[in-house]
C-alpha cells in the first residue's frame, strides 16, 4: 500500500514538540522549540497565525477545546496557559513546580487536566471564564470610601477605568487613550482620581460625592513617559514622575511645578513632612529630598550603584529607605540625607522597601523571593519564597500591630514576623502580580496580576 505525502507546512525553525487538530474546524495548530505556535489550515496550507510566547517558554504540549475556541499548552516555565484562536493569551493558571508535559480539555471544554514533572495532576477550571470580562493592569490605586473600594486602573484596551468593589460595578470609563497607561491615583479624599501615559500624558478627574465625574481635564507636563504618579495626603497635590528625568507637582487648576535634577528615569516619589518635601527615587542610583513650596531639591542620597527601585519614609518621618539593584537596602536620615545604615545580604536585586509603622522595623523583598527584616541595622529575620518561578518580592507591608508582612510575587503570602508561624499562601492566576493593597486593619487585601484578573481577598 502506498503512502502519500498530502501536505507538508513548514515555518518552524526548531523542533515541533507538539501537533493537533481542532475541533469542527479545517485547522491544525503546532508548537515547536523555536516558541513559536503556528496555527494552519490543513486544506489549504495557509498559515492562519503565529503566536509568539517569551523567549525562555516552550509550549510542550497543546489541547484544543471542543468548541474549538481555545488552545491550552504546557508550558516549561511550570505553567498552563490558554489562548483564544487569535492568538490572544487570555488565562495563565500557576500551581505546578515543574514542566508541564500533557494538557487536555475535558469533554465539555469546562475544565483542562495538566500533568508535570513535579510528580502532580492538576485540575482547572474553565467553565466560568468569559473573554469579555473586563482585564485591569497591574498598576493600581485603591481608597476605602464610604464602606466600599474604589479601584483605578486602566484596562486590556488601555482605558481608564474607577470600578467600585468588583470589575462588574463601573464607576467611569475613559475613551481609549493613544498610548499605554502607566500609573493611576486616587487623591485621600477620594475626590480627584489621576493616571498618566507613555506618551506623556496626565489626565485627572474630579468627582462629586455621588461619584458623578464632576470634570475632566488633561495636563500637557511636556513629560516623556509618566512612570509613577502620587497624591500627597492632605492638599490633593499629584507628583508626575518620568521617563525623562523629571518631576512635576499638580497644585491645582493650573499650577505645576517642575523639579529637575535627577539625571534618569524618576521611578517612585512619596510626599512627608505634613505634605512639604517630596521624596523621589531614581535609576541615577539616588534619592532626592525636594521643597514642595520652592521646587528646590535640599539634599541628595548618593551611595547606590545601579537602580533605585523603591523608597519608603518612617512614619516618625526620621528615618527614609531606600532598595536597589546593586542588592543593598540603605537607610538615611530624613532631616540631612546622611546614610544611617547600609543592609547587605540580599543575593539579587532588591526591588521593595517598607518601614513597619512603630519605625522599628524594615521589610525588603529581591528577586529571589527572599524578604528580610531588619532593626537598627541588623537583619532579625528572613523568609524564602523556596521558588525558581518568577519569585520577585514586588511589593510587601506591614500590618498595622507589625506582626504580619504581606507580600506579592507570584502569588499573595502572608508571613509571620516572629516566625511562630509558617506563611500563608493565596494563589493568583497569572504568573505575578506587582502591587498588594490592604486595609488599615489587615482584613482586605488587592491585587492585579498579569493575566488582568483582580483580587478582592477578605480574611474570614
Amino acid at each position: 500500500m502506498a503512502i502519500l505525502l498530502v501536505t507538508e507546512y513548514s515555518g518552524h525553525s526548531a523542533e515541533v514538540v507538539s501537533a493537533i487538530f481542532i475541533p469542527n474546524s479545517s485547522s491544525l495548530v503546532a508548537s515547536a522549540s523555536d516558541y513559536q505556535i503556528h496555527i494552519w489550515n490543513y486544506v489549504s496550507g495557509e498559515m492562519l497565525q503565529c503566536c509568539e510566547t517569551k523567549k525562555v517558554e516552550t509550549v510542550l504540549n497543546i489541547s484544543a477545546s471542543s468548541d474549538g475556541k481555545y488552545l491550552a499548552g504546557g508550558i516549561s516555565n511550570f505553567t498552563v496557559q490558554v489562548w483564544s484562536l487569535n492568538g490572544k493569551l487570555v488565562a495563565v493558571h500557576q500551581g505546578h513546580a515543574g514542566w508541564v508535559y500533557h494538557v487536555e480539555f475535558d469533554r465539555s471544554s469546562s475544565r483542562i487536566m495538566s500533568s508535570s514533572d513535579d510528580g502532580t495532576i492538576m485540575m482547572w477550571n474553565h467553565s466560568d471564564f468569559d473573554e469579555t470580562t473586563i482585564k485591569l493592569k497591574r498598576d493600581f490605586a485603591v481608597r476605602e470610601r464610604q464602606g466600599h473600594l474604589l479601584i483605578a486602573a486602566s484596562d486590556q484596551n488601555d482605558s481608564f477605568r474607577i470600578v467600585r468593589d468588583s470589575v462588574r460595578d463601573i464607576v467611569y470609563t475613559s475613551v481609549q487613550q493613544k498610548s499605554r497607561i502607566r500609573c493611576c491615583g486616587i487623591s485621600p479624599d477620594t475626590s480627584l482620581f489621576a493616571f498618566g501615559c507613555d506618551d506623556g500624558l496626565a489626565q485627572l478627574l474630579r468627582l462629586s460625592p455621588d461619584l458623578d465625574v464632576m470634570a475632566e481635564f488633561q495636563l500637557n507636563l511636556q513629560q516623556e513617559s509618566i512612570r509613577w504618579c502620587r497624591f500627597s495626603s492632605t492638599k490633593n497635590y499629584v507628583a508626575f514622575c518620568s521617563a525623562d528625568s523629571t518631576v512635576v507637582i499638580w497644585k491645582g487648576d493650573d499650577e505645576t511645578m517642575v523639579l529637575q535634577d535627577h539625571t534618569d528615569v524618576v521611578h517612585r516619589c512619596k510626599f512627608f513632612d505634613n505634605d512639604s518635601k517630596l521624596l523621589t527615587a531614581s535609576y541615577d542610583a539616588t534619592l532626592k529630598v525636594w521643597d514642595v513650596a520652592t521646587g528646590v531639591c535640599l539634599y541628595t542620597c548618593q551611595g547606590h550603584t545601579e537602580w533605585v527601585l523603591d523608597c519608603d519614609v518612617s512614619l516618625d518621618e526620621k528615618m527614609l529607605a531606600s532598595s536597589s539593584a546593586d542588592k543593598l537596602v540603605k537607610v538615611w536620615d530624613a532631616r540631612d540625607g546622611r546614610m544611617i545604615y547600609c543592609l547587605s545580604g540580599h543575593r539579587d536585586c532588591v526591588r521593595s522597601c517598607r518601614f513597619a509603622p512603630d519605625s522599628s522595623l524594615l521589610a525588603s523583598g529581591d528577586d529571589l523571593g527572599e524578604i528580610r527584616i531588619w532593626r537598627d541595622g541588623s537583619l532579625v529575620r528572613s523568609f524564602a519564597e523556596n521558588t525558581a518561578i518568577f519569585s520577585w518580592v514586588t511589593d510587601l507591608s506591614f500590618s498595622q500591630d507589625c506582626r504580619h508582612v504581606v507580600s506579592v510575587s507570584n502569588n499573595i503570602k502572608w508571613w509571620s514576623v516572629d516566625g511562630t508561624q509558617p506563611p500563608r499562601t493565596f494563589p493568583i492566576l497569572g504568573s505575578h502580580a506587582r502591587f498588594v493593597w490592604h486595609n488599615a486593619d489587615f482584613t482586605s487585601f488587592i491585587t492585579v496580576d498579569n493575566a488582568g484578573v483582580l483580587y478582592i481577598l477578605k480574611q474570614l
